[in-house]
């Protein structure tokens, strides 16, 4: 899955996975994780891949961020309600996952 994806795009999974590490050790069960990361980690994940891409459009780095979180509460309604947004942030994570944009990993 990662092997033509950009940095950005690795960056962003391997933030998605620390941020289980540290809701597994404040006890938040795993069937809430994706909707704690929404409501409560996921501008401290943008502003982290902001931090490391300085030149990232926010946009981006907030499509990146939500990658993995459209089964929760908050992806479905912002399926719904903001089918746009929603596939415009599909196509991002696409192209970052398939290399066709961001950094190429050397």
């Amino acid at each position: 899955m990662l092997k033509n994806a950009s940095e950005e795009y690795v960056a962003a999974t391997i933030i998605h996975e620390l941020v289980y590490t540290i809701l597994y050790y404040k006890r938040i069960p795993g069937d809430l994780q994706h909707q704690e990361m929404i409501a409560n980690q996921l501008a401290d994940m943008e502003a982290t891949m902001l931090e490391l891409f300085p030149k990232m459009d926010k946009y981006d780095a907030h499509a990146l961020c939500y990658e993995g979180l459209d089964e929760t509460i908050y992806g479905g309604a912002l399926k719904k309600i903001f089918p746009q947004i929603w596939n415009g942030m599909v196509k991002i994570n696409k192209a970052h996952r398939e290399g066709t944009k961001g950094t190429k990993c050397k």
